[in-house]
């Protein structure tokens, strides 16, 4: 595996301030599949900054018992000063039955106090016609953003063209993440697949495609990486628990 850090901005190493967005949790009064549409929005001083959710209702999310999550492939925005931050909410299901619409608000006073940093913070948006959406975060002062690359080690005894399932998934080292709560909802998964939606890797290409590639870390952090990877037909597995410490430019793993 190859880890590169990357600054925060082209000017300077370190960011004032970043928000890390986890996945989204989608809540219901009855547990049944819904297919989800619209977008989550993310706003600084009343201007949209991005989309970190956005589909039209020909291609709506398919939420069940099982996948209650929307994946954020992009979760981590860095900003510089600014008088408001704000996530919009407009998320709807193709029947009818769901419909999520409102913001979270983070006013300049919350980054002008240490009381909200470090933490691990929640919201909830209560839906029109039931259910609602909780979205998970973090805020953090001094961060750097790392961008993940993981390859296929070539090894003789592994497939040429090895089929890779599994899954890869990373959590900060100051946090606790000993509750099962805290493991799904404040770690960012940036690759999972199971046997029924595995990726092939072709002989041109060493490099597992991931989800998402870039995640901020706080400068007093680590970052620690849980790799839970099967290749190949004979189920060769690759599994270990790597801790990245900021600062250093480049590592080599597994």
């Amino acid at each position: 595996m190859l880890v590169r850090c990357l600054h925060s901005h082209k000017n300077k190493p370190w960011s004032s301030t970043a928000v890390e967005i986890f996945p989204v949790f989608i809540g219901q009064e009855k547990s049944k599949v819904v297919q989800i549409f619209g977008s989550i929005e993310v706003l600084q001083d009343d201007r949209k900054l991005c989309n970190i959710f956005k589909r039209d209702e020909n291609e709506a999310l398919g939420l069940s018992e099982i996948l209650k999550f929307i994946p954020i492939p992009d979760g981590s925005r860095v900003f510089d000063v600014c008088s408001s931050l704000q996530m919009k909410f407009d998320i709807k299901d193709v029947e009818g039955c769901l419909a999520i619409k409102g913001y979270v608000n983070w006013a300049a006073s919350v980054f002008y106090s240490s009381l909200w940093y470090e933490k691990q913070l929640c919201n909830l948006i209560q839906g029109q016609h039931g259910g609602f959406a909780a979205v998970h975060y973090s805020i953090f002062d001094e961060v750097v953003r790392v961008t993940i690359k993981m390859l296929i080690p070539k090894i003789e005894s592994f497939d040429a063209n090895p089929k890779v399932w599994g899954s890869l998934v990373t959590q900060y080292s100051h946090y606790d993440h000993s509750s099962r709560y805290n493991q799904d909802y404040y770690r960012s998964v940036l690759f999972k697949r199971t046997w029924d939606d595995l990726v092939q890797i072709s002989n041109d290409s060493s490099t597992i495609p991931l989800s998402r590639s870039m995640i901020v870390v706080p400068s007093y952090s680590s970052l620690i990486l849980n790799v839970d990877l099967s290749m190949g037909v004979s189920d060769q597995k690759l599994s270990c628990a790597t801790k990245i410490k900021i600062g250093e430019r480049k590592i080599k793993y597994l």
